[in-house]
């Protein structure tokens, strides 16, 4: 009995550490500029330090478009950067889909970090050990993963790529520090929601009151 209520109260511990994370979401492309300094300069680093603070979700779509071509019973793609932006748009929806987050991330990065050189040689030079299921992905179910990916990207009204979204929220006040200083937007953002910073340090009275004036919400009309 003692054995199974101590399971049970290590059990509500963990399930609360891991309740104490703030989603945020971005909206990017893969060949936009902006969404490879966001990536490799802001996120990221932010990340390998506060990924287990952060539920993390990534969007590939941006500024594209797609409709059903019913003649030829398939999505057709039209993105901001041309047929290369697509197809890696699709990569990363098949990676985020079918590899672990960590390694899909990693993927990722790496393919944001060389979008200036060749393609093809940069997703062999990117690509995990094991492309097995990326490979059946992208054979079976990448269209339908980026269409999916572009009706959650038209639900906001993107305006901007890329767009990061905290917790759900439809508040943009705060884009620009979100874009260009984003480890301290998360932070601020993080004790908004948990009244602490994810390092676990305390809120005075000054930072309480600021972290509580972050963001007007829209009121959508």
């Amino acid at each position: 009995m003692r054995k199974f209520l101590s399971f049970k109260f290590i059990l509500l511990i963990s399930l609360l550490v891991q309740s104490e994370k703030l989603q945020v979401s971005v909206y990017y492309e893969a060949l936009c500029v902006d969404s490879v300094y966001f990536f490799t300069r802001q996120l990221i680093p932010t990340y390998n330090e506060y990924g287990d603070k952060m539920d993390l979700k990534l969007i590939p779509y941006g500024k594209a478009s797609h409709y059903w071509n019913k003649d030829e019973n398939k999505y057709e793609f039209l993105c901001q950067h041309g047929p290369n932006e697509c197809l890696l748009n699709k990569i990363h929806a098949c990676a985020l889909d079918v590899l672990p987050f960590q390694s899909s991330l990693t993927f990722i990065n790496c393919l944001m970090g060389k979008f200036h050189e060749d393609m093809d040689e940069t997703i062999r030079h990117c690509s995990p050990s094991d492309v097995t299921e990326l490979e059946k992905c992208m054979k079976t179910r990448k269209d339908e993963l980026l269409a999916g990916h572009g009706n959650a990207t038209m639900k906001i009204g993107l305006t901007f790529v890329p767009t990061i979204v905290p917790q759900n929220d439809t508040c943009y006040k705060r884009r620009d520090s979100l874009y260009s200083n984003f480890r301290q937007a998360f932070r601020d953002e993080y004790a908004a929601k948990f009244q602490k910073y994810p390092d676990d340090e305390e809120l005075n009275e000054i930072q309480k009151t600021k972290v509580s004036n972050l963001c007007e919400p829209v009121i959508p009309h």
